[in-house]
């Protein structure tokens, strides 16, 4: 109750009856598409500036860099399990997710429901970036 309306607008409301039930607002979801815009230009900016994005500290794993070609369209977690022919999710595949995803080379379609059926993964601009380096490269 001390912190619902700094969170999410309102106090929770408490329902009492057979079941007990707790309502908790949270905030509006355009308020956080503002903060993730927000958030994009600062990293452009960052990387405009020359500042250091951490992209360069990670070491790309096969898996990932399959991940990353893969990823040149959208795809949902079963079909990259299937290019990387793994019967279902290892370790090994969500750790290089984690890593992909907080890197910023690839994110979500829904990052608001994460755990969605629907949920698929795609390229980022500096996803896009780093392909094309390893292009040059090969």
């Amino acid at each position: 109750m001390k912190h619902g309306k700094a969170y999410g607008g309102a106090n929770p409301e408490l329902i009492e009856g057979d079941i007990f039930r707790m309502v908790v607002k949270y905030p509006d979801t355009a308020a956080y598409a503002d903060r993730k815009a927000t958030a994009q230009v600062t990293e452009q900016v960052a990387a405009h500036d020359g500042v250091h994005d951490g992209v360069h500290d990670l070491q790309l794993t096969d898996v990932m860099k399959k991940i990353l070609n893969r990823l040149k369209q959208p795809a949902s977690t079963p079909e990259l399990l299937e290019t990387l022919e793994y019967p279902r999710r290892t370790r090994n595949y969500s750790a290089s997710m984690k890593s992909l995803l907080d890197a910023g080379l690839i994110s979500m379609t829904r990052p608001h429901a994460p755990r969605s059926k629907n949920q698929k993964y795609r390229l980022t601009a500096k996803g896009r970036s780093i392909l094309a380096r390893q292009a040059e490269e090969s």
